[in-house]
């Protein structure tokens, strides 16, 4: 499974972020049901405070994207233990987005790709945002 490299996704000229963000705890730990509400562990939120802080180091402030966008995410797990693919993505997006700084809303992700990538010491997702073209 080899994750590096280009992936022939962003569009020339695009503006690209990129972004390193540490594994997400599973999706069943992010959320607890509590007096019949569903509201976030505490594990969410310190891992939401977590992105937010990894996006304002390595972003800064700034307006956020307001177009459509595109994301992919190469996910390197701690260890190769089954997991949903798709489970990765909530947590991370979530966190980018309560900082504001990248994008206003999730909603503006049309094309979200993610890679499972070989186990590597230092489990991360790399993530890429940009602005695609809505001409066609």
């Amino acid at each position: 499974m080899d994750c590096h490299g280009d992936m022939g996704l962003v569009a020339m000229g695009a503006d690209l972020i990129s972004l390193i963000l540490p594994w997400p705890p599973s999706v069943n730990r992010i959320w607890r049901c509590v007096g019949g509400r569903v509201l976030r562990s505490a594990e969410g939120r310190t891992y939401r405070e977590v992105v937010a802080a990894a996006v304002l180091e390595q972003h800064g402030a700034g307006d956020p994207l307001a177009g459509r966008l595109s994301m992919t995410i190469r996910a390197y797990p701690p260890d190769r233990r089954k997991r949903d693919i798709d489970n990765l993505a909530k947590a991370c997006i979530d966190g980018i987005q309560s900082t504001k700084l990248i994008f206003e809303d999730d909603s503006q992700i049309d094309h979200l790709s993610i890679h499972r990538c070989a186990v590597e010491v230092g489990c991360r997702l790399e993530i890429q945002i940009w602005e695609h073209d809505t001409d066609g």
